[in-house]
């Protein structure tokens, strides 16, 4: 295990989650995050499509699917899962903090609820 996965795999074990990764350049995740808008403008009347879409990007967006397979993304996801890591989801987390470039505050409250 590298010195980066290392610190990736002792983050998760401290905080239960791993941000920020620095995975994509600042011009491929504005066309990511333009990707996503133009999906939920598409879908913006289809409230039950839309929901999808924000639940499971990388099923309806072939920009998602290829963040999810990044490289960068699958050494993050094994320093903390293991070797046989499957690309199942990728949660409305990931549209949110590249919309908003934050992770929400609820993230935040949980950590404290929690006591880590």
């Amino acid at each position: 295990m590298n010195m980066t996965a290392s610190k990736t795999a002792m983050d998760y074990a401290r905080d239960g989650f791993v941000f920020p990764l620095d995975i994509l350049s600042e011009t491929e995740a504005g066309a990511l995050r333009a990707d996503l808008e133009r999906g939920e403008a598409e879908l913006a009347d289809d409230r039950k499509r839309l929901g999808l879409l924000r639940g499971f990007p990388a099923r309806f967006l072939p920009s998602f699917d290829r963040l999810v397979r990044h490289p960068k993304m699958v050494e993050a996801a094994q320093a903390v899962l293991g070797p046989d890591v499957l690309a199942f989801t990728v949660v409305a987390m990931t549209a949110w903090v590249l919309a908003f470039g934050t992770a929400p505050a609820w993230r935040t409250r949980v950590r404290k609820l929690r006591g880590f």
